[in-house]
């Protein structure tokens, strides 16, 4: 309760109603443990707890559902727990050689905590070597317990052979931009990676 209150940026004061929805809401335990940190304020008990949660479910698939059309029933999902990436070069993984340059490496925060989920973020950096990009939950603490903070990795190739090509032909480094999705099934992937240069004509119009 105390978590939700925060991510929700308002104080137990300033809830009018509650209304409890799924069968535990039965449970005397549960309940008894709600009204320990609720006080005084009423539980609302008066939905159908299990068909409440079924039907939120039908809806929800319906939306999603690419079987067959219906109406859209007006729902916003979050992700509870932040994304995080990291990139580092494929071929340096593992190498901590002393003599060697500092590693390069990128972090970054992608999908942050409780943010809508079904969304697209694209981050973009120059760069001449492959890359390999993991995906992780950035905060493991506030995972469940037992959870894992692992999710994805990828090894992003033929960036090194295509800069290797531009620099042949006297442009400069590519830049390297990898688009990720949080799906609407709450699922984090990496849809898209794509390396370019930029080069100038100059065009004499007589």
């Amino acid at each position: 309760i105390t978590k939700a209150l925060a991510a929700a940026n308002v104080t137990l004061e300033e809830v009018d109603v509650i209304e409890l929805i799924g069968g535990g809401m039965r449970v005397p335990k549960v309940q008894s443990s709600l009204k320990s940190v609720l006080g005084e304020k009423e539980l609302g008990m008066h939905i159908n707890s299990d068909e409440s949660m079924a039907l939120g479910a039908s809806f929800y698939g319906a939306n999603i559902s690419s079987a067959f059309r219906v109406r859209q029933v007006g729902l916003v999902d979050i992700n509870p727990f932040p994304i995080g990436v990291s990139l580092e070069n494929l071929d340096g993984m593992g190498d901590e050689s002393a003599d060697d340059e500092e590693a390069w490496g990128k972090k970054a925060t992608i999908f942050k905590a409780n943010s809508k989920i079904g969304v697209k973020k694209t981050i973009a950096f120059t760069h001449d070597e492959d890359v390999h990009c993991s995906l992780d939950y950035a905060e493991p603490d506030t995972l469940p317990a037992g959870a894992q903070k692992e999710l994805l990795r990828y090894k992003i190739s033929g960036v090194a052979a295509f800069a290797k090509e531009m620099e042949e032909k006297g442009l400069g480094k590519p830049k390297v931009s990898l688009q990720f999705e949080l799906s609407s099934s709450g699922t984090t992937s990496l849809v898209k990676a794509e390396a370019a240069v930029e080069e100038k004509y100059t065009v004499e119009v007589e």
